[in-house]
């Protein structure tokens, strides 16, 4: 009777083990949660056949980021990397299989259409959405197959980034803080100007040319200065008689 529970004792613990062992998870510093699963396919002679399934999910209050470099194609069209290691923010790696470099997943999120600047992207992990991936691999007969992971790149809130200016972020109405004008403001490019902005108010236009990442100087005049808070979507107006105002988008 003894030999029997011990036998049954011993059953249990190996089954708890091989639970333990099959699944396990990696977490990001931003909280993003790999798990991953393992199937024994096949107990082969020389070969054993594994399935690895992989999920991911954003367990976080909001969407997180990660910036992907595009490339110009050959119809000169800026789109992200066809490799898949490129587009991906992480990898899963099975160290010991029998693949010729070993056998791996990039795990890609959803391309965005929000550039930044110098010519990036963004992908995203939306929040609690499931991510899933399989993949198929052989490693030695009777051998534990070793998984790794690796982040490849930071998750971060939209805001992090450093958005490119575009018509879509830019063009609108905004209130002046100084006598509560309204004024209308476009995003424009030229190959002469560079970017700039058209201002419309009381029915004058006024052109702004981009100096640097986030200031424009007025065209006919350059001591007039405008700086861009693209976290609080607004521009601060200053000029030469020591004006400064605040032009907040108006969201109609």
């Amino acid at each position: 009777m003894l030999k029997i529970k011990l036998v049954i004792l011993i059953t249990i613990l190996l089954v708890a083990d091989t639970i333990a062992q099959n699944k396990n998870e990696f977490i990001s510093d931003q909280g993003v949660v790999i798990t991953y699963k393992l199937d024994l396919l096949l107990n082969g002679k020389r070969k054993d056949k594994y399935k690895l399934t992989i999920k991911t999910i954003n367990p976080m209050e909001t969407d997180l980021f990660y910036a992907v470099k595009l490339h110009k194609n050959d119809q000169r069209k800026w789109i992200p990397s066809v490799v898949p290691m490129e587009r991906s923010f992480a990898k899963i790696k099975v160290k010991n299989s029998l693949g010729w470099f070993g056998d791996g997943v990039p795990l890609i999120g959803d391309k965005t259409n929000i550039r930044l600047e110098n010519d990036y992207i963004l992908f995203k992990l939306e929040k609690d959405k499931e991510y899933s991936y399989d993949l198929f691999f052989k490693v030695k007969s009777n051998s534990k197959p070793i998984i790794n992971n690796s982040f490849l790149k930071y998750l971060l809130i939209k805001d992090k980034f450093d958005l490119e200016f575009n018509s879509k972020m830019i063009d609108g109405k905004y209130m002046s803080s100084c006598d509560a004008i309204l004024i209308d403001l476009h995003f424009r490019n030229s190959k002469k100007k560079g970017d700039y902005l058209v201002q419309v108010v009381n029915g004058k236009e006024y052109v702004w040319l981009r100096r640097n990442i986030a200031t424009f100087t007025r065209e006919d005049d350059s001591e007039y200065w405008l700086t861009f808070d693209k976290r609080k979507m607004r521009f601060s107006y200053s000029s030469p008689d020591g004006t400064i105002c605040k032009w907040n988008k108006e969201y109609i």
